[in-house]
Formats: C-alpha cells, sequence, structure tokens
C-alpha cells in the first residue's frame, strides 16, 4: 500500500450477506488501517442499490398515482356522458319501443354501446403500446423474455377488467 498510485483500487468482497451496519463497520475500520496520510474513496455499493431501488420506487410511486388519475378521470367522463343525458336518453329509448323494440332489445342494445365504449380504447391503445414496447425492447438490445418476467401484466389485466365494470356500471 505504501506504493499505491493514484489509481490504485482496493476491491473488498464479502464471503456472506452484510447489513448496511456491518459495512459501514468495515468501512471505518479501512479508513483507521489506511490512515489519513493517503486520500482515497469508499463506494458503498450495497448503499448505491437501496438508493437506487428507492429512487424506482418513487417513479413507480409517481408514474402509478398519473395512470390513477387518468383512470379516474376517464371513468368519470364515462359516468358524465351515460348520467348526464338522461332525457335525451328517456326519448332515444321512446323512440326505440315505438318502432317495436322489446326489453330485451334494448338489453342487448345496452350491451353493444357499453363493450364499444369500453372495447375501443382497449382495442386501439393495446397494439399501439405493443408496438411501442417491441420498439423499446430492441432499441435497448434487452431480451424480451427479461421484460416479459417483470412487465406488469396483471394490473393491466386488472384494468381493463375495472374499465368493462365501470362503463357496465355506468349502464
Amino acid at each position: 500500500m505504501g506504493n499505491a498510485e493514484p489509481d490504485t483500487y482496493i476491491r473488498i468482497l464479502s464471503e456472506k450477506e452484510r447489513t448496511l451496519t456491518e459495512l459501514s463497520m468495515i468501512e471505518t475500520e479501512l479508513t483507521n488501517v489506511l490512515g489519513h496520510d493517503i486520500s482515497f474513496e469508499v463506494e458503498n455499493r450495497v448503499q448505491e442499490k437501496i438508493d437506487n431501488d428507492a429512487m424506482l420506487n418513487g417513479y413507480k410511486l409517481i408514474i402509478g398515482a398519473l395512470c390513477v388519475l387518468l383512470a379516474f378521470i376517464g371513468i368519470a367522463n364515462v359516468f358524465s356522458n351515460t348520467l348526464g343525458f338522461i332525457r335525451q336518453r328517456k326519448r332515444e329509448f321512446a323512440r326505440y319501443m315505438s318502432i317495436g323494440m322489446t326489453p330485451e332489445g334494448m338489453r342487448k342494445m345496452f350491451w353493444i354501446e357499453a363493450l364499444v365504449i369500453a372495447g375501443r380504447p382497449v382495442l386501439i391503445t393495446l397494439p399501439i403500446t405493443v408496438v411501442f414496447v417491441w420498439l423499446m425492447i430492441t432499441a435497448s438490445y434487452l431480451n424480451p423474455m427479461e421484460f416479459l418476467a417483470v412487465a406488469p401484466i396483471v394490473p393491466i389485466l386488472l384494468f381493463i377488467v375495472a374499465l368493462f365494470g365501470f362503463v357496465a356500471l355506468a349502464y
């Protein structure tokens, strides 16, 4: 260590999992061993990983909150459009009944309308999302199976089911 050049690196590896306090103690002991005559920098990869994970969780929280906000705006729009024009809808139903449509036929019409209102955004956005994700995976040279292992497929499916549920509830 006495002949150490300014670009000499000392790498300390652990044989087993260490806690952050143990690593801090090792860092303190290393500082005492090297003394204050040498200028050095200690890089704690475990602390960096903890900080990075906390930052990523913060990003996920912010993006998730934005998605929830946009979802609530969309659901409120469905209820606003459905319930806001009740007088117009009453006249529309009266016209349908006057030309001989049965309540069963009107129920089928409601289901078709609900499927169009909920299904159109899903059918438009899913292919666009798949193409965009494929382009991003290709651009980042990521293995597609690595992405699929952590892709938020279950939350997306739950949101689609909730979308259809809220549209059905509005009707």
